[in-house]
């Protein structure tokens, strides 16, 4: 399903609706941190009119969730974090699945991914309607856009993204965000109310900080991979355990 936005031609390649019964709500956002002018994307704000050129591709969106039903009767029951925004700049599993309780729970969640390299897990198999199964599922109710922030455009865009939110969840490597001035520390001097959550495999700080980690690696290192396998050759659980 194609949708409208107020995206200049050249920043936005396509636009999509990731479900078949999913569409933007059109609506508004208020500012949360400051009154910049934005474009409005079906609902979500992202940069300043003509400040993105070439910076985004796509424009994924999903229905956000509204409030439930009363089964009594009588007014809606608001979710315990109806009315929090949060920017998601995760991929792979454990980033989204902590933005997708978020979600689950009534917060709006955006999440922001690669131009060139989104999600890797996108297109792994099983796949359903072109889409990893496991993908779906984590990203159900969000809303998705993809920035280049190799380009000062880019993070120009994201920095709007966050001026509008109440947290920011992220899992480069420690040291990436802070180069592009979009780390915790850079931010709480202009968005002192913003929870800024860092997710990485060995912490921020120590020996491995800079070192990318994966499930296979924190068993390997912790010694689980030799209880599986046989004849003295480990192997992975068959289910993520980190």
């Amino acid at each position: 399903m194609i949708i409208g936005s107020d995206l200049p031609s050249d920043a936005v390649r396509s636009k999509e609706v990731t479900s078949g019964d999913a569409e933007g709500d059109g609506g508004e956002i208020p500012t949360r941190h400051a009154p910049s002018p934005p474009v409005r994307i079906r609902g979500t704000r992202t940069a300043s009119p003509g400040s993105v050129p070439q910076c985004a591709k796509k424009v994924f969106f999903r229905q956000h969730n509204p409030p439930a039903a009363n089964p009594q009767g009588g007014p809606s029951l608001s979710a315990p974090l109806q009315g929090i925004r949060v920017v998601d700049f995760t991929r792979l599993l454990p980033g989204p699945f902590c933005t997708r309780l978020l979600c689950d729970l009534g917060a709006e969640v955006i999440t922001v991914e690669d131009l060139h390299s989104p999600d890797y897990l996108r297109n792994l198999p099983p796949t359903v309607g072109g889409m990893n199964v496991a993908f779906a599922w984590l990203h159900r109710g969000k809303r998705s856009v993809r920035l280049d922030l190799r380009r000062p455009e880019g993070v120009a865009a994201a920095r709007r993204l966050i001026e509008r939110a109440d947290v920011v969840v992220e899992s480069f490597r420690p040291g990436r965000m802070a180069a592009l001035g979009l780390d915790g520390a850079s931010l709480a001097v202009a968005l002192p109310r913003l929870v800024y959550c860092s997710l990485s495999g060995y912490g921020q700080s120590g020996p491995l900080r800079a070192k990318a980690g994966h499930d296979i690696n924190y068993q390997a290192r912790s010694g689980l991979g030799s209880l599986t396998g046989s004849d003295g050759d480990p192997l992975p659980s068959g289910a993520p355990l980190a």
